[in-house]
């Protein structure tokens, strides 16, 4: 008796429906494939996009004085006073953008106030220094990622800013209690010093003189890396923003 062979295709193998169980398994491998960049995207999402971004940084609503002289002498930074960055983050093509910021209150500084007449005169040598490695956002990930990318804070832990010239108050602080100025100094983050022009405002409220600033800049100004990941694009120009609280000694 001949024995024959049957080798007629499968199913499968002519363009049919596989077998139930390699269907099964397709379809885990299928979704698998899926599920893992979703995941991904989306904790990236969670990880880097808070929809709760702190506000900008603005003078206090406090009434300003203005019933009574601005003291002269030295004042020094207290409590209340916060620095830190802003800088716009997106998640790969999507349309959405979202503030990051970080601070910190670890601020430290002063300056020496002179008078005459109603003219109010900032001695050149107004400093102020800020441990950007106590800097803090929202999500600690991102924080070790700006302080070793970007800031590199083992390394240079201290920003300053020290006024390179005198500054004389417009009359308005003095009849009006608040005013603003733009104000030249050397600027010194990620260990480089550069010049720089920040428009402030100020106010003198509740026996305090508060001053508000910001300055953007591009990153390599300071010769840092812009600390781009893999699912989150870093727009290119971070912001300093300050609010400061000087008190009288």
């Amino acid at each position: 008796m001949e024995t024959r062979l049957d080798v007629r295709p499968t199913r499968t193998q002519a363009g049919g429906t596989p077998p139930k169980g390699r269907s099964r398994r397709l379809k885990v491998l299928v979704t698998g494939a899926v599920v893992v960049p979703v995941a991904a995207v989306a904790s990236a999402w969670a990880l880097f996009f808070t929809p709760d971004s702190p506000t900008e940084l603005r003078l206090s609503t406090q009434s300003a004085d203005t019933a009574f002289a601005v003291p002269v002498g030295v004042w020094s930074a207290g409590e209340g006073s916060v620095a830190g960055y802003r800088v716009r983050e997106k998640l790969l093509r999507l349309p959405a953008s979202n503030d990051a910021v970080g601070r910190t209150s670890a601020i430290t500084g002063a300056f020496r106030l002179n008078g005459d007449g109603g003219v109010l005169r900032v001695e050149k040598g107004m400093r102020i220094d800020v441990d950007v490695s106590t800097i803090k956002s929202d999500e600690a990930r991102r924080d070790d990622h700006m302080r070793t990318m970007a800031l590199e804070t083992d390394l240079y832990p201290t920003a300053s800013f020290v006024t390179t010239s005198d500054i004389v108050l417009p009359a308005d602080i003095v009849a009006e209690g608040r005013a603003s100025i733009t104000v030249p100094g050397d600027l010194t983050v990620h260990g480089v010093t550069r010049p720089v022009a920040i428009p402030l405002h100020a106010q003198h409220a509740g026996g305090r003189i508060e001053v508000v600033g910001t300055l953007s800049f591009p990153w390599d100004y300071f010769e840092m890396k812009q600390p781009n990941l893999s699912y989150v694009t870093v727009e290119a120009d971070p912001t300093l923003e300050f609010q400061v609280f000087f008190d009288h000694e």
